[in-house]
């Protein structure tokens, strides 16, 4: 007999909190085979739940879906990072354009989620950084009072969850981890609220695009010098020069 819907819904959800949280940590690492054995014997998650808990994922483009293959998590190589971030610049242009400074509680919601942020990477909690980090942002991109330009927005910010995790790992294990990281989170965060409080979209642009380009060159340098996660090399690229600091200062 197949379970009431409400407890079958349920099985469902928590099997996709389970298995997104686990890939957004990279705990679950790009690239793995997420068959049937892998979640029911890592995760206690049975098949049915499973699969569309799956689909689910695929449709929010961090697993992929091949016949006769099954289910990966989505690669997080060199390819992917740029695509990422390109589409992350086009975002932040829409966002600009589209934000709605009348919005008497976003100054408000967005300095509770930026001190939410902050916190997190402090506390080195992986999951936390990547929610905050993308909270804030979907919550700029809520005043768009376009629902097509934010459900966009949403997506690309909640994708951007796994490169927050990478850098982040990688830093972590980097001299003078959390200071400059902290340093710099708290810059960016007092000159986006600034642009808030002088209603200057301009500057708000130019304040995004230079922690997005900040945001790119970590990222490349997690991917360049990091060590593997799991089994996985990401990007495959190594420097023969040494070991690298992180570009946090900039």
């Amino acid at each position: 007999m197949n379970p009431p819907r409400r407890k079958r819904g349920q099985l469902v959800a928590q099997a996709f909190e389970t298995i997104r949280d686990g890939i957004l940590d990279l705990s679950i690492v790009p690239g793995r085979h997420l068959n049937d054995r892998f979640l029911m014997d890592g995760f206690a998650i049975s098949r049915t739940p499973a699969r569309e808990a799956l689909n689910r994922l695929a449709a929010g483009g961090l697993v992929d879906i091949h016949p006769n293959r099954g289910a990966f998590v989505r690669p997080l190589d060199a390819e992917e990072m740029t695509q990422l971030f390109e589409t992350l610049r086009v975002v932040e242009r829409l966002t600009c354009h589209f934000c709605d400074f009348d919005d008497e509680t976003l100054i408000g919601d967005v300095t509770r989620m930026q001190g939410e942020h902050r916190k997190a990477v402090a506390e080195l909690r992986l999951l936390d950084i990547s929610l905050w980090h993308a909270a804030h942002r979907v919550r700029l991109s809520r005043t768009c009072r376009n629902r097509l330009v934010f459900e966009f927005c949403r997506k690309v910010f909640d994708l951007m969850r796994r490169p927050v995790s990478l850098i982040y790992q990688f830093e972590a294990a980097q001299p003078g981890f959390p200071s400059a990281q902290l340093r710099l989170l708290k810059r960016f965060h007092g000159e986006i609220l600034n642009c808030f409080r002088k209603r200057d979209r301009r500057a708000l642009l130019a304040v995004l695009e230079e922690q997005a380009d900040t945001f790119e060159r970590r990222a490349a340098n997690a991917l360049i010098h990091g060590r593997p996660i799991g089994s996985l090399n990401f990007g495959g690229i190594r420097d023969r020069r040494g070991p690298a600091t992180p570009d946090v200062t900039q």
